[in-house]
């Protein structure tokens, strides 16, 4: 509609920027280069001297004046697209100096005269273009305050020496720039590889012919300029972002999988802020479908309804809302079932056995699951691997183990059939051995151990089979009655792929908030007309559902956090007592309590990329933007 068009002409001419031609097509069509689109994403293009001469020759104009980039070599004004009589069609004019308090550019005016209109010039007796260096807000007070009653020659020699000592301590700060840039491009490039990681996957996939999760150096380069931007130099971000843990020693090629998850946000517990919600929400999850204590057939039922034997991309949602009331977003079920398939290396199919998808989530939960220990179960956890890798050497899946045990065809396994099938794939004694190996690994970690005061010391006196197998029974079940099919995979099953498909959901549920800080910063202000910092729950709820309603109206894929997980996020932040309003939150420390980090770095020096708040140049300006209007 004509609404939709005038807001799509006001930003095409906000944000599409002047640039020259590409050397290989000077007299090329001028605009929309689909290799050098705007810098602005998707709301401006890129345009040439032959639209800015039609534009100007189709509006009577002389000159373009435009404020909305910064200049090269951080000057203040910036000249374009000259016309036959040798002045520019457009200019540049930028009048803060050093801007965002860190760019070192000088700021600059354009001051007309009757005579000199409309020329730009930036020197001589016909200047029209002047830069300056402006001190900040607090000094330009006092300054005037100070000098309120001087002769308009004082100020100006005051208002000379003041910029000119700034532009003194400019030069040295300018020598420590190039270092300084390349940190804070780095650590911007970083953050949008995870902001933009959706994108990313779709277009490294579609390189990816073979299924193998291998792309070019390339094809990775191209992936990235479309995804994030073509303003960097990315065969030189090539060697910064991915190290040789990422390639095939061979070809080199990059396996985008392992790039992809190896940046990530996360809630900075340094903040001093509970992150226990982002646990819960995994939980969750699984946890419901868990506590049912379900019969095998009905577990397998409440996953595969129409019992396929398989689920599907489309389906994943439906299941997890029917059998775990579990209500995902639509994008987070299409993030969730990229990853399944990951997990189990389904490549470009899309379906996955429903054994497959309920032993990934049972990995997932098995950590979350397991109860305590004591004394004479230490060994149970530190040996569930082992035994798992003793029943499927022998069956093809766990529910293959679980129908063979359950001999009374009950859908629950009783303990006598769990240890009399067990008892047929391992002896007394591999399990002993098994035992005590785990056990001399626990010591010489605990001997280690500065904090070892007070833990469990393990039961090492051998004990008969049966009362091994018995002590593993009531580890592996819940209720201590029997074992339901789910509490049988969350101790046994094994997936290596769990953990990055737990960091995934967490990732894009800080995504969402942190990118969307600036509306939720803005919504939760509207609370708090005292101007405390802190708002309710229910203001923080409130804020919560309004801005998840306005992402999802602007979205093909609806709002981007479900109602329990934004109640739940809400349960599980740190609440202090307020007197007059109850438990409040200071949602300041909330909105900053987002850090961006490079997982391998992570690992392995605890250093984190953090999030660059301010961009330095013009032309990452806006790309924090989430695009949803602060109303």
């Amino acid at each position: 509609d004509w609404k939709d068009r005038e807001d799509y002409i006001f930003f095409a001419a906000l944000w599409s920027d002047p640039k020259q031609p590409p050397e290989d097509d000077p007299d090329g069509p001028g605009a929309w280069w689909p290799d050098t689109p705007g810098q602005r994403g998707s709301r401006g293009v890129a345009f040439g001297p032959k639209i800015t001469a039609a534009f100007l020759e189709k509006n009577g104009l002389d000159v373009v004046i435009r404020a909305h980039e910064l200049p090269d070599q951080r000057r203040g004004f910036q000249c374009w697209h000259p016309k036959p009589n040798g002045h520019p069609g457009v200019v540049t004019v930028f009048s803060a100096s050093n801007y965002c308090g860190q760019a070192l550019n000088k700021g600059a005016v354009c001051i007309w005269t009757p005579q000199l209109f409309p020329k730009c010039v930036p020197s001589g007796k016909q200047a029209t273009l002047y830069e300056h260096w402006a001190p900040d807000f607090a000094e330009i007070v006092a300054l005037m305050t100070t000098y309120e009653h001087a002769t308009q020659s004082v100020k100006e020699f005051i208002g000379t020496k003041t910029e000119n000592e700034h532009l003194a301590k400019k030069a040295v700060a300018v020598a420590k720039v190039p270092a300084s840039v390349e940190n804070k491009v780095l650590s911007y490039v970083r953050e949008m590889v995870v902001v933009r990681k959706a994108q990313l996957w779709k277009a490294f996939h579609e390189y990816d012919v073979k299924n193998d999760y291998f792309v070019t150096r390339l094809q990775w380069q191209k992936c990235c300029s479309e995804a994030i931007g073509y303003a960097f130099p990315w065969q030189e971000m090539l060697a910064l972002l991915v190290s040789e843990a990422e390639m095939d020693p061979i070809t080199g090629d990059i396996q985008y999988v392992k790039f992809l998850a190896r940046y990530s946000v996360r809630f900075d517990k340094q903040q001093g802020m509970f992150a226990g919600w982002q646990d819960k929400i995994l939980v969750r999850t699984f946890g419901h479908l868990l506590r049912q204590g379900l019969d095998l057939e009905h577990t397998l039922k409440a996953i595969d309804p129409e019992e396929r034997g398989f689920i599907n991309s489309a389906g994943i949602r439906e299941a997890l809302r029917k059998a775990a009331d579990v209500d995902v977003t639509e994008h987070q079920a299409a993030m969730l079932w990229r990853s399944v398939a990951l997990a189990v290396g389904a490549g470009a199919k899309t379906e996955v056995s429903t054994y497959e998808f309920l032993s990934i989530f049972a990995a997932m939960f098995s950590s979350e699951r397991r109860g305590h220990v004591s004394p004479t179960t230490f060994w149970v956890p530190h040996t569930l691997e082992w035994l798992g890798d003793q029943i499927m050497g022998q069956y093809a899946t766990l529910v293959d183990f679980f129908r063979t045990a359950n001999k009374s065809g009950s859908g629950y396994m009783a303990f006598s059939e769990f240890q009399t099938t067990l008892s047929e794939i391992i002896s007394p004694q591999q399990l002993e051995n098994e035992i005590r190996l785990t056990v001399k690994s626990a010591q010489s970690l605990q001997r280690r151990s500065s904090s070892s005061t007070g833990m469990l010391l393990p039961d090492v006196s051998r004990v008969p089979f049966e009362v091994r197998l018995q002590q593993l029974c009531e580890y592996v079940s819940l209720t201590g009655q029997h074992i339901t099919l789910l509490e049988f995979m969350t101790a046994f099953a094994q997936h290596p792929g769990t953990e990055h498909l737990q960091r995934e959901l967490l990732e894009d549920i800080c995504i969402t908030l942190h990118g969307n800080s600036v509306a939720l910063r803005i919504a939760l202000k509207k609370f708090d007309t005292a101007h405390t910092g802190k708002v309710t729950r229910a203001e923080f709820l409130d804020a919560l559902r309004k801005l998840n309603g306005a992402i999802g109206k602007h979205s093909d894929t609806g709002p981007p956090l479900s109602e329990a997980q934004m109640e739940e996020l809400v349960e599980n932040l740190t609440w202090t007592q307020d007197e007059a309003r109850g438990p409040v939150l200071e949602y300041e420390r909330f909105i900053s309590s987002f850090e961006f980090v490079d997982l391998a770095r992570d690992r392995q020096s605890a250093q984190l990329c953090r999030v660059v708040s301010a961009p330095l140049y013009g032309e990452l300006d806006g790309k924090f933007d989430s695009g949803v209007p602060a109303s």
